[in-house]
């Protein structure tokens, strides 16, 4: 299967860089899961804020 580039609009700017990201919490292990709505999804361990 050959993979394909990600979507992801990222911008640079004199503080440094802009990355979104579409956190999704509570997951079973950290991971990249791919790309949601051109931000970098992400499943994290972390409980969610509340």
């Amino acid at each position: 299967m050959e993979e394909q580039p990600l979507a992801i609009s990222i911008e640079a700017n004199d503080e440094g860089v802009f990355l979104p990201v579409h956190a999704q919490p509570g997951a079973k292990k950290n991971r990249i899961v791919g790309e949601h709505d051109g931000r970098l999804k992400v499943a994290v361990t972390a409980a969610p804020e509340k």
